[in-house]
């Protein structure tokens, strides 16, 4: 979804395990040759930063971050060595 609630690339009916995983997939699968710009390695000092537009309440977004953060770290073998999440810009700004 864009910004101001424009439509995003696809719809998925799913929970949120399979939304993250999805999304994952569209920035970390290295088979993806549209969207593979990055390799990170196992083991490589991440920074995980997830911005929230301003419709999540701060108890989703925490579940949110934690389901990123332990997805990353069972398929992908990555562990963020900090991981920052909040409004930082919202879709009022």
């Amino acid at each position: 979804m864009g910004i101001h609630n424009e439509p995003g690339c696809e719809k998925v009916k799913t929970d949120l395990p399979g939304l993250v995983k999805i999304m994952l997939a569209q920035l970390l699968d290295q088979n993806d040759k549209d969207r593979a710009y990055v390799k990170i390695e196992k083991g490589e000092d991440t920074v995980l930063l997830i911005n929230n537009f301003g419709g999540t309440s701060n108890l989703e977004l925490r579940g949110v971050v934690t389901e990123i953060v332990n997805q990353l770290d069972r398929d992908y073998g990555l562990h963020p060595r900090r991981v920052i999440s909040g409004t930082f810009f919202g879709s009022l700004n």
